[in-house]
């Protein structure tokens, strides 16, 4: 077997190997990475003799929805220029057997990889400067779109050529990316270092979320290592909380999840963040500090920034970090403000221009598959692959202009298992009969709850969110319900011998067309 073989987890999935022809036209050169969606190979395309990456899927069930998702985000994206947005080019997609293959643009290593290669020594102010530059205009034109990356850091940034001067680079990887209007709180989204914390505390949260991001990498960039490498989110909280202090009590009353690493005083109502062995005794998760530098505070990153970053450098390049990793996600510095910082006025000969743009060959080159028939039977292809266990075809793919709904998301287990990391913790669950402990047990048929003055279908279920609602007494909730035989709970929780059913309900038969005229109607 060649040394570039990869087996796949799927038994549907075939051998990918050196020489093997995916597709019509690629041709694989080598693999270039493998992940929980599958690999990313070198191709050579035979019909243009250039290289290109193709990312392909495994086929499962949860990888070719995250391929549909990637793919709906992938055309939007289209509106938007590669080279001038400083995001990778997106070729189409195509099929080989039953595996999705996405087609990109092939470029030459990651911002990882190549601080590997330099044995984790800091970027220098000529090769810093255009790499902050060029990945804030790529934030401001996905902000411009509505879409929130939500994975960036420096395996998802490419070097388009190492040896050019200034360094272009690209951002990749959209597999997590959402529109904003999408997101929710509890939304598992990030990679742990690189995770904002009001997605971790499940905060509301938005695109500031990647100018956190990018304020970790940047640090990261300046200094050859991690700013917050925790092995845990919590591990990750205290790293960041030691550094910059915690959010205001405000801010954490409206996390979902404060309660996790947080205990609040019920006298002033203040918030104290867990020490790491009340924490451990809580739940078995020990704190490890995994930093290689620890600072009282991000003015403290002038003293561990490359010497290469000259003095006057690094203290606005620590003002910029600074502004990039403000706690309130409405005062952190936006993409636009970044490039408008005094750090980038300082001219230099080798990153005045810190954009650049480059020559990527002849037009006549660049395969467009929007508009062949190729493409046409893709998407036909992509649609039938869309199916559930009981065989119905999934709905089709959304238009360009349409939103992303909530069944076309993948979920938040599915996304961290594909990544092979641990969801951020969830909060715990609220025992219901504690806090309605003097309300009856509700009887087979609707009855009037007194409390609350609340009408129960002796079937309706209710989740977590809608206990509080049990115990508004200057409110009453009627529940109203016309249930298909398939709805299923998504964490249904029970009061007594009555089961509440939350209104957020799925078919389990994709091609039940049945409407949902579950509804929660609060009348005050």
């Amino acid at each position: 077997m060649n040394q570039f073989s990869i087996n796949t987890n799927t038994a549907s999935d075939l051998q990918i190997s050196h020489g093997t022809t995916l597709g019509q036209f690629h041709k694989v050169e080598s693999i270039l990475g493998e992940g929980g969606f599958g690999f990313v190979t070198r191709c050579l395309n035979l019909k243009t003799n250039r290289q290109e990456a193709i990312k392909i899927f495994k086929n499962s069930r949860n990888t070719v929805q995250n391929a549909k998702l990637e793919i709906c985000i992938l055309k939007r994206l289209r509106c938007l220029d590669p080279d001038t947005c400083n995001i990778v080019r997106w070729n189409g997609f195509f099929f080989d057997q039953d595996r999705i293959c996405l087609n990109f643009d092939l470029m030459d290593l990651s911002l990882y990889t190549f601080l590997k290669e330099r044995n984790f020594e800091g970027l220098t102010t000529p090769e810093l400067r255009p790499v902050i530059a060029q990945l804030a205009t790529a934030l401001s034109h996905l902000r411009s779109i509505g879409l929130v990356h939500a994975d960036l850091k420096p395996d998802n940034v490419m070097i388009v050529d190492r040896y050019q001067t200034p360094l272009q680079v690209r951002l990749i990887d959209f597999g997590l990316a959402h529109p904003v209007a999408a997101v929710k709180p509890g939304k598992c989204v990030q990679t742990t270092w690189y995770r904002a914390p009001e997605v971790t505390l499940h905060l509301p949260f938005n695109d500031a979320i990647d100018m956190w991001s990018l304020g970790i990498t940047a640090a990261e960039l300046s200094t050859g290592y991690p700013l917050y490498p925790g092995n845990t989110d919590y591990d990750v909280l205290r790293f960041i909380f030691q550094t910059q202090g915690q959010p205001s009590d405000n801010v954490l009353d409206r996390g979902l999840g404060t309660g996790c690493y947080f205990d609040k005083d019920q006298t002033n109502g203040h918030w104290t963040f867990k020490s790491p062995e009340d924490f451990a005794e809580q739940t078995g998760i020990y704190a490890v500090d995994t930093r290689e530098y620890r600072l009282e505070n991000l003015d403290a990153l002038v003293h561990v920034m490359e010497e290469e970053i000259e003095v006057t450098h690094q203290g606005l390049l620590a003002d910029l970090i600074k502004r990039m990793l403000h706690l309130d996600p409405d005062l952190r510095i936006k993409p636009l403000e970044v490039l408008r910082h005094p750090f980038f006025d300082i001219t230099s000969s080798s990153s005045a221009d810190p954009v650049t743009t480059m020559d990527d060959g002849p037009a006549d080159l660049a395969v467009s598959i929007e508009n062949t028939e190729e493409a046409k039977n893709n998407e036909n292809m992509l649609e039938d692959q869309l199916v559930d266990n009981d065989g119905p075809v999934a709905p089709p793919l959304p238009l360009l202009e349409q939103s992303l709904s909530e069944e076309e998301l993948p979920s938040d287990g599915d996304l961290f298992v594909l990544r092979h990391e641990a969801p951020p913790l969830r909060p715990p669950r609220v025992d219901p009969v504690q806090l309605v402990s003097d309300l009856p047990v509700a009887p087979a048929a609707p009855v009037e709850l007194p409390s609350a003055r609340l009408a129960v279908p002796s079937v309706a279920p209710l989740n977590a969110s809608d206990v509080p609602l049990l115990t508004n007494h200057n409110s009453r909730l009627r529940y109203i319900g016309m249930q298909c035989p398939s709805w299923w709970p998504l964490g249904s929780l029970a009061l007594g011998h009555a089961h509440f059913r939350p209104p957020r309900f799925r078919c389990r038969r994709r091609r039940c067309r049945r409407p949902d005229t579950t509804r929660l109607a609060l009348l005050t």
